[in-house]
């Protein structure tokens, strides 16, 4: 793909520090897209390489760097779970520029999940939670490659679902599926994103290729419950949508190589109180 060919479309844009950055367009990229027979995405990455920033991008680069925005439309991840938090995991990851997007969930809409999932509406009731997330992102962000997988993670499922991601998120409630996920990570050598809820509480985590990850929280697979505190103490809307931003952090800053703070370290937050605590893992 030729810089001339990105170049004439691209113009100037005045940033509020004052500062100018060339930068390209959403229409733009779709127009020469459509011209060159390849995908949005390609044109976003090479666009980056000349050093011209898709605008939808533009709020990005100051923190990440372009180097980094083109990481992020590089890179593959597996959310699992798109319920509460895996809905906002997705749309921060979305509207950030990751690439690719697997969202696996055999779960359907109810009107309880109304309160907090970013997915949910009362016309999408009965509707699987997979699908329509995938709906909802192809309108976001157009460029980015969305996959739904509309069945629960199973151990015979496992290498479909996460051998050829960069990264695995952990939006699961069951912590019987969250086990199994660790073990696929564990195999197939997948960095995972541990985020959980109950209440204003919640948790998250990064887990880098550890001989132990999640075993560390819950103790063994065969003494762990099936089901954590959220059962008991349900999800008020601020949670969900507070720890899936966290774990959408921690995934780009995997992603543009800078998540080592992260790292086997669980990060606990009471939202009733106030508190954070940090523990290492």
């Amino acid at each position: 793909m030729r810089r001339e060919d990105i170049e004439a479309l691209s113009y100037e844009l005045t940033l509020p520090s004052g500062s100018k950055r060339r930068v390209i367009g959403h229409l733009q990229v779709q127009e020469l897209a459509k011209a060159l027979k390849v995908s949005s995405r390609e044109v976003e990455i090479h666009a980056l390489r000349y050093e011209i920033v898709p605008e939808r991008y533009e709020r990005n680069i100051n923190s990440i760097g372009i180097e980094g925005q083109i990481k992020l439309l590089e890179s593959k991840v597996a959310i699992i779970g798109v319920g509460g938090l895996g809905g906002w995991v997705a749309e921060i990851l979305a509207r950030a520029g990751v690439g690719f997007i697997r969202l696996v969930d055999g779960d359907r809409f109810v009107e309880s999940n109304l309160n907090r999932q970013l997915g949910s509406l009362p016309g999408l009731l009965g509707k699987n939670k997979a699908r329509e997330m995938k709906k909802r992102l192809n309108k976001v962000n157009p460029s980015i490659e969305v996959q739904a997988v509309a069945t629960y993670l199973t151990r015979e499922n496992l290498e479909a679902v996460i051998s050829d991601v960069d990264l695995c998120v952990d939006a699961l409630g069951d912590i019987t599926q969250r086990f199994i996920l660790w073990e696929g990570c564990v195999k197939f050598q997948k960095p995972m994103v541990h985020g959980a809820i109950a209440g204003f509480m919640g948790q998250a985590a990064l887990f880098h290729l550890s001989e132990q990850g999640i075993e560390k929280i819950y103790g063994s697979a065969d003494r762990a419950p099936e089901h954590g505190a959220e059962t008991e103490l349900g999800t008020p809307s601020p949670t969900p949508a507070f720890i899936g931003a966290l774990e959408a952090a921690i995934v780009i800053q995997f992603l543009i190589g800078k998540g080592e703070d992260y790292r086997n370290k669980l990060l606990f937050f009471d939202l009733e109180r106030g508190t954070l605590n940090q523990i290492q893992l």
